[in-house]
Parts: C-alpha cells; structure tokens; sequence
C-alpha cells in the first residue's frame, strides 16, 4: 500500500491514510479462462490492462500446470509500464506498451503494429472490465477472447467505518488508484 504516490506525498511531510474500498478474488467460474488456455496456439496477441490481471492470470497457469514459456509465440502488450514490470518480473517477455495507460490507446498500439483481421487476441481481465478494448479490435476484425481473471468485490464493512472516521477527523484530498476504488467508495457511502 504504501506505492510511488503515498512515499511522494510523505516525503513533502502529508499523512497519508490508507483505506482499501475493494478486494480482488478469484472469478466466479475459471471454464473461460481455461477453455482459452487450450485455444493459446491459435492467439496472436495476449493483452493486459493491469497488474491483477497479470498476477491472476500467472497464478491460474500455475494450477494448470502451465507456464508463459508457451506462450513465447504471441505478442504481448501492457497498458502501462507498472502492468508491463509486472509481467516481465515473472518471466515474461517484453510488452508492447502505449504511451498513453489506458484501454483505447493499448488498443490503438496494437493495431498499429499491423495486426490483421481474422487474428485472435486474449484479453484476460477483471470479470468487471470496460468493454472499450475488446470493441476497437473487434471492429477491425480481430477475434477476441475476453476471459475473467478476477472480480472486483467491496472490501468488508469495516473499511467503511474506518472511511467515515477518517472523513469525520478532517481529511483534505482523498485519491483513488482506479475507477472501481471511485465506484466502489461512492457506493458504500450512506
């Protein structure tokens, strides 16, 4: 918890609070996962818009008995650099990443590198992504496999009190890492 932006904070003298407002847990069901794992000789592209997608997707090869080793014959591509650390510190290959970290711009990066309709790319992702993604390469032809890696669920009720004492002894900027942490902190507010 206590990343790049909480250490830079600190060390200007701010008290930083941490406050989780969601969790991370496995997909309701792995069969789409799995059924794309045995289809990975006919995927061309595998790309990931974030770190938990690449530490569930490593974690369920691993119970599969599989490895990134046979996935040496597909391009990789990250939308950002923290997702691409990720991947290559557990072996990976060097991704493809855009110079701008979101879902459009990983898109556009690997459409331009040439990729043809008719070719396959594995998204693994939250069971919550947004769709943008798999709809820009989908219209260019590109056959997609959107499989869950994880889900994003609210951390317990306990965060939420701790939120509202927080709020209630003076807060003066609150940031959130992700969209899901906005959803998912506007939703347990009363």
């Amino acid at each position: 918890m206590n990343g790049p932006l909480s250490q830079a904070l600190q060390s200007v003298g701010i008290r930083v609070c941490h406050h989780p407002v969601l969790v991370t847990a496995p997909p309701p069901s792995w069969k789409a996962f799995d059924a794309a794992w045995l289809q990975r000789q006919q995927v061309d592209w595998v790309g990931f818009t974030s770190q938990r997608a690449v530490r569930w997707f490593s974690q369920r090869l691993a119970t599969l008995g599989g490895n990134l080793a046979e996935l040496s014959h597909c391009k990789i591509a990250c939308i950002g650099p923290s997702t691409a650390e990720t991947w290559v510190a557990l072996g990976g290959q060097l991704p493809l990443v855009p110079e701008v970290s979101h879902a459009e711009a990983l898109g556009e990066a690997i459409l331009q590198t040439g990729i043809a309709s008719g070719h396959c790319c594995w998204l693994p992702q939250a069971l919550q992504a947004r769709e943008a993604l798999g709809v820009l390469l989908r219209e260019a032809g590109i056959k997609i496999l959107e499989t869950p890696t994880y889900q994003i669920l609210s951390a317990p009720s306990t965060a939420s009190r701790a939120w509202r004492e927080i709020l209630g002894q003076g807060v003066d900027w609150i940031t959130f890492a992700s969209p899901s942490a906005v959803e998912h902190w506007f939703n347990r507010l009363p």
